[in-house]
């Protein structure tokens, strides 16, 4: 998720299914609870990371912990 403004974000969704959001704040949560759902059917927990800046091409190198 990336800050684009006061109330305007951008969410990248890199997983199983590959997309792009721009929503406003009071819809981040349902956006949250719709990706959470479609990319871990099964799943109780997730993990999250904390990025820093976003850089699209630093964010390609970044290693993520695979299972």
């Amino acid at each position: 998720m990336i800050r684009k403004g006061q109330d305007n974000f951008f969410v990248i969704e890199n997983g199983f299914y590959q997309d792009k959001f721009h929503v406003k704040f009071d819809e981040i949560r349902r956006l949250f609870r719709k990706l959470l759902k479609k990319e871990f059917p099964l799943s109780h927990k997730i993990r999250v990371y904390t990025m820093g800046k976003y850089n699209p091409i630093e964010a390609k190198k970044i290693k993520r912990k695979e299972l």
